[in-house]
């Protein structure tokens, strides 16, 4: 069975008791080790997954947009030339 997200709720149960059977047994640097691999794997998935479908994964942050001109008030005549107001022009 899988989410939405195309993750295995049996993969993700079996690395948890493994990782409790570990912690039990002392070996706390291949709990390390597991884990690291585990996000390693889940952060590809989601790359190779989001540039598929033509998006950014969720963890980034969607790039900040700059204005190049001055900004152009709703009652401004319109910068296109048409002598209409923003509003009814291309603020539309």
């Amino acid at each position: 069975m899988t989410d939405e997200f195309g993750r295995s709720y049996d993969r993700e149960g079996a690395v948890e008791r493994l990782v409790n059977l570990l912690h039990e047994t002392g070996r706390g640097a291949e709990v390390d080790a597991l884990v690291d691999a585990v996000e390693a794997r889940d952060t590809e998935y989601e790359r190779i997954r989001y540039a598929e479908e033509g998006r950014a994964p969720a963890n980034t942050w969607p790039e900040t947009v700059r204005r190049e001109g001055p900004k152009v008030g709703r009652n401004e005549l319109c910068p296109c030339g048409s002598g209409v107001k923003f509003k009814r022009g291309c603020g539309r």
